[in-house]
């Protein structure tokens, strides 16, 4: 997180985990929630994100149905999230979240 957005997590909680590819690998992919965040300076690789922002926990459905969040990993963890967590937990950090790349 840190390196692709300059942010570093507060303390994380176990959201859930499964297994990546199963019948393929035994790989296990354990999905975190951080119960806040620190803006740490800029992106070190500002090749991994091309925006970093705070998006609404309510907004996350929306982004969803229109198709615009499609990594597999990111929806079991929002979705997880959407099912199983108190909604006051998506709390944004009092600072504005820069850019990716930008000076």
């Amino acid at each position: 997180m840190l390196e692709e957005t300059g942010w570093g997590p507060g303390p994380l909680t176990l959201l859930c985990a499964y297994g990546a590819d199963v019948g393929i690998s035994d790989a296990r992919v354990h999905r975190y929630q951080a119960d806040g965040a620190t803006l740490k300076g800029p992106p070190a690789d500002t090749t991994e994100a091309t925006r970093v922002a705070w998006i609404p926990l309510s907004a996350v459905r929306d982004l969803l149905d229109r198709g615009q969040l499609d990594d597999g990993a990111s929806i079991t963890a929002l979705l997880y999230l959407l099912a199983f967590a108190p909604i006051s937990t998506a709390i944004k950090p009092a600072e504005t979240v820069p850019e990716a790349g930008a000076t």
